[in-house]
C-alpha cells in the first residue's frame, strides 16, 4: 500500500517538474518587440528592435489603376534586426506590422 502512495507522489512530482521546465524553455522565445514601419515614396518598410522571431509589413492601399481598386500586399518575413520592405503602386491607406515566433 505504501509503495502505491510513494509511486503516485513520484509521478506527480515528475509531471510538475516537466511542466515548470517547459514553461521556462518557452520564455526564451519572445515575439519581436519595438516594431515600427516607415514609408518613403512607394516603399514601405518594417523593422523590429528586440525579441526573437520574424516580422513583416502588411499594407492596404488603393491601386493607381482605378480598375484594380483597393488591395492588400504583404512583404516577406524577416528576422529581428533585418528590414522587410515592399513597393506599393498606389495610395497607402493602412499599414500594420505582423510578428511571429
Amino acid at each position: 500500500m505504501k509503495i502505491k502512495k510513494w509511486a503516485g507522489m513520484v509521478t506527480a512530482g515528475t509531471l510538475i517538474s516537466a511542466g515548470v521546465l517547459m514553461g521556462m524553455a518557452s520564455a526564451a522565445h519572445a515575439l519581436p518587440a519595438g516594431c515600427s514601419w516607415t514609408q518613403e515614396g512607394y516603399r514601405v518598410t518594417s523593422q523590429c528592435a528586440g525579441g526573437t522571431g520574424q516580422h513583416r509589413v502588411v499594407v492596404n492601399f488603393i491601386h493607381v489603376n482605378p480598375w484594380v481598386g483597393p488591395a492588400v500586399m504583404e512583404s516577406q518575413w524577416a528576422y529581428v534586426g533585418n528590414h522587410s520592405s515592399i513597393n506599393v503602386l498606389g495610395t497607402v491607406t493602412h499599414v500594420r506590422v505582423e510578428t511571429k515566433d
